[in-house]
């Protein structure tokens, strides 16, 4: 698992932890969990929400020795995005009267 900034479509930055395994189809708003070596604490640290491809090259392009070309292959990963739980909670919008998701909880 690493944490960094996903570029989504549209452009935008998302913090998020790029998850070693792939998103299956309804994995989305499952909750990330670490659990503490020594105490077996568990934390909630991320939200899934998606997934992130990653194009390998698997083989160089070349020509052979007849003069034919051969293209690059790409092999392509998919990882499982999660959202960090501290990015949720500074979500505003209608729902939560405009106020951050942190503070609506409060309430």
């Amino acid at each position: 698992m690493r944490s960094f900034y996903y570029q989504s479509p549209a452009g935008e930055l998302i913090r998020s932890y790029e998850l070693d395994m792939p998103a299956p189809a309804g994995l989305s708003g499952g909750p990330v969990v670490r659990i503490h070596p020594v105490r077996g604490a568990r934390d909630v640290i991320g939200v899934v929400h998606g997934s992130n491809e990653v194009a390998t090259i698997a083989e160089l392009a070349s020509v052979d020795e007849r003069g034919e070309r051969r293209p690059e292959v790409q092999r392509i990963s998919s990882f499982a995005l999660a959202h960090h739980t501290e990015s949720l909670r500074n979500l505003t919008g209608k729902a939560t009267g405009e106020r951050s998701l942190a503070e609506y909880l409060r309430t």
